[in-house]
């Protein structure tokens, strides 16, 4: 390899004698470039190997080994867990490893960092990867989840007195105003507010439905009302993982909020947690950090099953000491895209050691005063758990009709009843082709040229038949959260 590249420059500038050169696994790229993995993490585990030096009696082990780390990291997990070699070998063969490579594997995982000594460590070790307890994954995301744990541990031992005048607000926080009139909050959401009020930090879960923005609103008016506020309501900041997620957050939370406009005329807009944090992309650096904490007192982040691990430590760790932190989201969907399930870990009986939790599982979309509405409620639970069960739904004939009860919800249907399951799908699961226009490039400046004038029948996909479609959508999600407003949901 030539000592221009960089690895060939690190190898010289550390006056260290080359090795003889590992073989790339040429057949294995080609397989991978089929798959939803690719090539790129068969790359990298090649690299690492390389600069293993490991004996050459089995390289490929310890690629394929490299390798499977690389495979659960884009799948989400921080690590793997050596000891269980079914699961590796079961996933290797999915991913299209051959019987050769997948028996490589098995040995280097017989042999455990002996195939990769030079790179693996304790923590700790400046070492890329790190063994700790049989689980094999890499230093930086071990150093992400110790330094998150010790944030939140620490900010944990800080105690918040209840007072007479905390008690006030809970209770005065614990009616909701909806269109029909106040409308208490439920028990489990009673509990909630309570909980999350007298916290420093807590994890609301719960599925669509279960009104965690109305305890939103009821945790707002808590802690910026009444005669001793704690915290000012411009010292307040709603955000999410993503903007869209950020935009429906304080949407719903201004329904919520209608009838406080003092209120809800000086909470901030919700924005995106990189924006709160203040990223700066041309260094990837954030402004808000452990040495510049966050000026706000009260944070409340939605559907943080989103955050990864390096961006949940990074909020953590900007938070001041005296701040509040609200996460809210429903660990069972929308994982983070990079590694690390920060909320589903935090609900768990290990997290909720450290970080108190609050589920919710009562569901407020579907009426259970209808058999059809409880029958929703039932399969809905039952698929979160895993589990297939039959549903009692009758069959109907009108698609409106069918989700009327679950307020938008999917209807269920018995097996052999095909045809009304079919008419009922939401029309955007129809296969529908979509006719798109190539953009034609000049040769001189390469910009666009406008497209050619297309026929009616294809003109779906365009901003004049997406906003006549919109329009409907929209009035129907209004009437949905008027219905979920009336029935105490959030």
């Amino acid at each position: 390899m030539s000592t221009l590249t960089p690895h060939g420059t690190a190898w010289l500038r550390a006056g260290m004698a080359r090795g003889a050169e590992l073989a790339y696994p040429h057949a294995l790229a080609e397989r991978l470039v089929r798959t939803e993995l690719g090539v790129a993490p068969l790359a990298l585990a090649w690299e690492l190997v390389r600069l293993a030096e490991p004996s050459a009696a089995d390289p490929l082990g310890a690629i394929t080994l490299v390798l499977s780390l690389l495979d659960a990291c884009s799948r989400g997990a921080t690590a793997i867990e050596l000891g269980d070699g079914a699961t590796l070998l079961a996933r290797a063969e999915e991913l299209g490893l051959d019987v050769g490579e997948r028996r490589a594997l098995t040995d280097a995982i017989a042999r455990g960092i002996a195939a990769i000594a030079p790179i693996v460590g304790a923590r700790g070790d400046a070492r890329p990867l790190v063994l700790d307890e049989g689980r094999l994954a890499f230093a930086r995301h071990v150093a992400l989840e110790d330094r998150l744990a010790h944030a939140l541990a620490e900010r944990s031992q800080r105690v918040v007195m209840s007072s007479p005048a905390l008690e006030a607000a809970i209770a005065s926080a614990g009616t909701i105003e909806t269109p029909d009139g106040p409308m208490p909050l439920a028990p489990e959401q009673r509990d909630a507010l309570r909980a999350a009020v007298l916290s420093t930090q807590i994890v609301i879960a719960g599925g669509p439905g279960t009104g965690k923005t109305s305890i939103v609103a009821a945790i707002v008016r808590a802690l910026t009302g009444g005669e001793a506020p704690v915290v000012s309501p411009s010292s307040v900041a709603l955000a999410a993982p993503t903007g869209k997620a950020a935009d429906r957050i304080f949407t719903s939370l201004s329904a919520s909020l209608r009838g406080d406009t003092a209120l809800l005329d000086r909470l901030p807009r919700a924005e995106t947690v990189h924006r709160l944090l203040g990223y700066r992309p041309r260094d990837a650096s954030f402004t808000f950090h452990s040495g510049n904490p966050l000026p706000q007192r009260l944070v409340i982040v939605d559907e943080a099953s989103m955050l990864d691990l390096a961006l949940a430590e990074r909020l953590v760790g900007a938070l001041a000491p005296d701040a509040r932190l609200v996460l809210l989201g429903d660990p069972d969907q929308l994982p983070s895209v990079d590694p690390g399930a920060v909320l589903a870990d935090l609900v768990s009986e290990s997290g909720r050691a450290i970080v108190p939790a609050a589920r919710l599982n009562v569901g407020h979309r579907a009426d259970v005063r209808d058999a059809a509405g409880a029958e929703v409620r039932r399969v809905a639970a039952a698929m979160r758990e895993g589990a297939l069960v039959a549903s009692s739904i009758a069959s109907v004939e009108n698609v409106d009709d069918a989700a009327t009860h679950a307020s938008g919800v999917a209807r269920f249907f018995r097996p052999p009843d095909r045809v009304a399951l079919l008419r009922a799908l939401p029309h955007a699961l129809r296969a529908r082709p979509r006719a798109r226009a190539r953009t034609v490039r000049s040769r001189e400046g390469r910009r666009p040229r406008p497209p050619r004038a297309l026929p009616r029948d294809a003109r779906r996909g365009t901003r004049a038949h997406r906003d006549a479609h919109r329009r409907p959508l929209e009035r129907r999600r209004v009437e949905r959260r008027a219905r979920s407003a009336r029935r105490g949901g959030g």
